[in-house]
């Protein structure tokens, strides 16, 4: 729920999209 909002923000912030943010997150915090 955090991490979802965080993205979304980070993303506006970034002018990325979430997908793209997603994998950057897996590369830092892969889920298993």
């Amino acid at each position: 729920e955090q991490c979802g909002r965080n993205v979304s923000e980070t993303a506006r912030r970034l002018r990325m999209h979430r997908r793209t943010l997603q994998r950057i997150l897996s590369k830092h915090a892969p889920r298993s």
